[in-house]
């Protein structure tokens, strides 16, 4: 028994040392017959997927941007997500099926450490190896907007909160931008009739000054806010060669998740209507019915078949061109080999 032991508890410790555990030391005795229980897990894989969230909203004046200030302004709201990294941490989870009773000569006293799940982790030594924690995302709450502070309402003057028409509102608010960008220049030339006393003030009045401008200036071009969301989803063993289903925190659809039936390409990456993303791979159905959020490029195909628990993926956006010309590459690179092989 244990020759069979002691490689499996290497691999079990690769599975489990990944997270804090507390652990406890059994010792065969004549108590216990000389026996020692323990339970074998399975493997799950937790992926920590890291998203950033834009959202753009158009400013009060954007139909005048173009007109007064010579920009192109955001036009429409809108929210969209950009997948930044994942990162895949393997964790054990008690398996009740493979529950074992190792009997030991008496006579003897070997101990074996397991921890709080009855996982082994060592025989007839304390020393447990410690791996470190994985560097997991931490999520970003968006900052606020410069609309969304108080330069924002010092901006405005009493003629615009007065007049009722938008159109006037922002022509006065474009000659309030021309105003404040020469009190700035005048203040860095030494010509404005009131000069800051020294060169904190000068520093503190310019830097109100560039607030209140962009402010007035998010008005007609409209603003932009960024966050970042993290979300963990297990894979679990009961996957399969058609898909792999993420247990996780679900998606939410604008419009729901039924399309349009349409074709599945190996990778793609699936979100139903419950919001549970699947990742498609090779026996997969020809064609479904559900929203896709992306899809893994065919040079990576080997790559995303072939990832070990603990290994990290991270996930980046590429123009098809690019992954035309990864594609083209590896393909020439195995004409090579196989030349040179023949």
């Amino acid at each position: 028994m244990k020759q069979i032991l002691l490689p499996l508890l290497i691999m079990l410790l690769g599975a489990t040392a990944a997270t804090a555990q507390t652990t406890q030391k059994l010792t065969a005795s004549k108590i216990n017959e000389y026996g020692l229980i323990y339970t074998l897990p399975n493997t799950v894989i937790d992926l920590t997927i890291e998203a950033e969230k834009t959202v753009k909203q158009p400013g009060e004046f954007f139909r005048y941007a173009k007109k007064y200030l010579g920009i192109d302004p955001i036009t429409q709201p809108s929210t969209t997500f950009t997948l930044k990294s994942v990162i895949a941490t393997p964790r054990g989870v008690t398996d009740q099926d493979e529950r074992y009773l190792v009997q030991f000569k008496s006579g003897s006293a070997p101990f074996i450490m397991l921890n709080d799940a009855d996982f082994p982790l060592a025989i007839n030594t304390e020393q447990i190896p410690e791996a470190a924690a994985p560097a997991l995302p931490v999520a970003q709450e968006p900052r606020p907007t410069i609309l969304q502070t108080p330069y924002a309402a010092q901006a405005v003057t009493a003629e615009m909160l007065q007049s009722p028409s938008s159109a006037k509102r922002a022509e006065l608010a474009a000659a309030r931008i021309y105003e404040l960008r020469q009190n700035r220049n005048d203040i860095i030339s030494g010509t404005a009739d009131q000069m800051p006393s020294d060169g904190q003030a000068m520093k503190l009045a310019l830097d109100n000054l560039a607030a209140q401008e962009e402010a007035l200036t998010a008005m007609f071009i409209g603003t932009t806010q960024t966050s970042t969301q993290v979300r963990t989803y297990t894979v679990t063993p009961e996957f399969d060669r058609m898909g792999c289903r993420l247990d996780g925190p679900a998606i939410a659809h604008k419009e729901g998740g039924d399309i349009i039936s349409d074709g599945i390409a190996f990778g793609a990456i699936q979100v139903p209507s419950a919001g549970t993303p699947i990742i498609m791979l090779g026996d997969r159905q020809t064609t479904g019915g559900y929203t896709k959020i992306a899809t893994v490029i065919t040079a990576d195909f080997r790559t995303l078949a072939q990832l070990k628990a603990g290994d990290k993926a991270r996930f980046v956006k590429v123009p098809v061109e690019y992954a035309q010309s990864l594609l083209l590459a590896q393909r020439s690179a195995l004409k090579a080999l196989s030349k040179i092989n023949n």
